[in-house]
C-alpha cells in the first residue's frame, strides 16, 4: 500500500514537471503546416502553376516573403491536400501597387468547388458559394493583412480579414480533399499556415 502511494505520487510529480510535447498552443490549436518562406525557396511543399514566384528578402511579415512579380498571372499551390472540416487556412497578403492584386483560394482536389479571397488596393472580395462580400480596408503599399478561411468540425465555414469575420455560411461539405493556392501580380504572400480550428 505504501509503495503504491509513493509510486502514484512520483508519477504525478513527473507529469506535472515535464513540459508538454508537440505544437499545440495554450488554446488547443495544433499547427498542421507552417511556412514563413525563410528557407529561401518554395521547395517541395509547393508547385508553381503559372508565371514565376520568387523569395523576396526585402519584404515580409517578417522578412522574407514570396513575391508575385509585375504581369502575371503568377500562381503557386500546395502539393499536400487537407481534410475538409476542423481546419483553418491562412496567409498574409500585401498588394504593392495600385494595380496589383493577390488571391488566396481553397480548392477541392476532385471537383470544381472553390472559395477565394481577392485583395486589391483597398478591397477584399470574399467568395463562399454562392455568396460574395466585398470588404474595404485602408490600403498602404506593401502592408500585410491576414486572410483566413475557417471550417469548424460542424461544417460552418467563414472568411476572416485580420481576425474579423467577413463572410460565414453553414453548408454540407461536398469537397473532401482541399488544396491551397495563392496567385497575384505586384504582390507578396507570407506566413502560409494550416491549423486546427479551436
Amino acid at each position: 500500500m505504501k509503495d503504491g502511494t509513493i509510486r502514484a505520487f512520483v508519477l504525478l510529480a513527473v507529469a506535472l514537471l515535464l513540459p508538454a510535447c508537440g505544437t499545440t498552443s495554450d488554446n488547443g490549436v495544433h499547427v498542421v503546416f507552417s511556412d514563413d518562406f525563410s528557407a529561401g525557396a518554395l521547395g517541395p511543399a509547393y508547385t508553381v502553376d503559372a508565371g514565376s514566384v520568387v523569395i523576396d528578402g526585402a519584404a515580409g511579415n517578417p522578412l522574407p516573403s514570396a513575391q508575385f512579380p509585375t504581369g502575371g498571372p503568377n500562381t503557386f499551390r500546395t502539393t499536400a491536400t487537407y481534410k475538409n472540416r476542423g481546419l483553418t487556412f491562412s496567409v498574409d497578403l500585401a498588394v504593392d501597387t495600385a494595380t496589383g492584386s493577390a488571391t488566396f483560394a481553397v480548392e477541392d482536389e476532385f471537383s470544381s468547388w472553390v472559395v477565394s479571397a481577392q485583395m486589391t488596393n483597398g478591397q477584399v472580395t470574399f467568395s463562399l458559394n454562392p455568396d460574395t462580400v466585398v470588404t474595404s480596408f485602408t490600403w498602404a503599399a506593401g502592408e500585410f493583412h491576414t486572410i483566413s478561411f475557417e471550417s469548424t468540425k460542424d461544417g460552418v465555414m467563414s472568411w476572416k480579414l485580420d481576425g474579423f469575420p467577413r463572410l460565414t455560411a453553414g453548408a454540407v461539405w461536398a469537397p473532401t480533399q482541399l488544396r491551397l493556392s495563392v496567385s497575384g501580380a505586384d504582390a507578396h504572400a507570407d506566413n502560409f499556415r494550416v491549423t486546427t480550428t479551436p
